[in-house]
């Protein structure tokens, strides 16, 4: 994570908003890796601002999904399932099909399909 801590302040003092962002969407899955779902959510949050901010669809879906994951292994089924929502709605208007299919697998799985 010293790593991902270098290149954050690196792209931060060069106020590089899509490379905080995706940093931060790094450092999150890293967390999530390592089992630290609590952590991972806070960075997706902190990826979540700054993704927005410049408007990219495609990681903002992403990250909603992987959020919608998280709160699913979490048990917050309801919280996990808005998001996943909010991931299909905005990948389906950008048409990007493989973001959206993961969406749907983890809806399914938490449906039962």
């Amino acid at each position: 994570m010293e790593f991902y801590q270098q290149a954050l302040a690196i792209r931060r003092e060069i106020a590089d908003r899509a490379g905080v962002g995706r940093l931060l969407n790094n450092m999150a899955l890293t967390y999530r890796k390592l089992g630290k779902d609590t952590q991972a959510l806070i960075y997706f949050q902190q990826a979540m601002i700054m993704l927005e901010a410049i408007d990219d669809k495609t990681s903002v879906g992403r990250l909603l999904n992987n959020m919608g994951a998280i709160y699913e292994s979490l048990g917050q089924s309801t919280k996990a399932l808005k998001l996943l929502a909010m991931a299909v709605t905005k990948l389906e208007k950008i048409q990007r099909w493989r973001g959206l299919s993961d969406c749907l697998r983890v809806r399914c799985r938490n449906n039962g399909c």
